[in-house]
């Protein structure tokens, strides 16, 4: 049971990942990403139904989106002109 659960060792005996406390210092260095996460990212905002499922996605995924800024800048253009696009398009759907 989880809540019997008292120190780190036993976390790591189950496979269960530790966060730091603080989290000052840590990077995202460690968030991998592929092709296929891409795509899969670009596929939910293209269905995200309104703006608050946008907004979800978009800070939900803030620490892949900071990974892809410092590692490849079109790509993460791309994806922020998609964000961008689509809330436009809400908007106007809204509009009407």
């Amino acid at each position: 049971c989880l809540e019997d659960l008292t120190s780190k060792e036993e976390y790591e005996e189950l496979d269960i990942p530790v966060q730091p406390v603080n989290t000052k210092g840590t990077t995202s260095a460690d968030i991998r990403y592929d092709d296929s996460t891409i795509d899969e990212l670009m596929k939910k905002i293209s269905f995200a139904p309104h703006i608050g499922k946008l907004d979800f996605l978009y800070r939900a995924n803030k620490e892949l989106l900071n990974q892809i800024k410092l590692k490849d800048a079109a790509t993460y253009n791309s994806i922020l002109t998609k964000f961008n696009s689509k809330r436009a398009d809400i908007t106007t759907q809204n509009e009407v």
